[in-house]
């Protein structure tokens, strides 16, 4: 005679464990939603230096350091639309400052190499 199995055997028999392509999937989406996060939280325009907003409720451009002057670190405005002097190491180690000034009513920026390096936004 044959033994009848249980709805307990049979319901566990019929689970699956979740294949290694869901999990896999599931890993990478919290990895991308983890690294979106942290980009969103270290991005501040106020400290990198980085051109942000638009120009379009003031027609002037203001610079603190009195335009191109690589010597000085300084803040440009336009409107919404701000730059900060900041340094950049290139990859062949040579120091340059971002430097950026006003063209008309243009925020705009340019990279010049500080030959005894840089220090906070200013060539030494």
């Amino acid at each position: 005679m044959r033994k009848r199995a249980s709805r307990r055997s049979i319901n566990r028999s019929v689970r699956t464990p979740k294949s290694k392509e869901t999990r896999w999937e599931i890993v990478a989406a919290f990895a991308a939603f983890v690294i979106v996060l942290a980009i969103g939280f270290s991005y501040n325009p106020q400290t990198t230096g980085f051109v942000t907003g638009s120009s379009s409720y003031h027609n002037y451009c203001a610079d603190s350091d009195g335009g191109v002057n690589y010597f000085l670190k300084g803040t440009t405005r336009q409107g919404n639309v701000m730059g900060r002097d900041h340094c950049y190491t290139a990859d062949n180690g040579k120091e340059y400052v971002k430097e950026f000034y006003c063209q008309g009513n243009q925020v705009l920026w340019e990279f010049a190499y500080c030959k005894y390096g840089c220090f906070n936004g200013a060539c030494n």
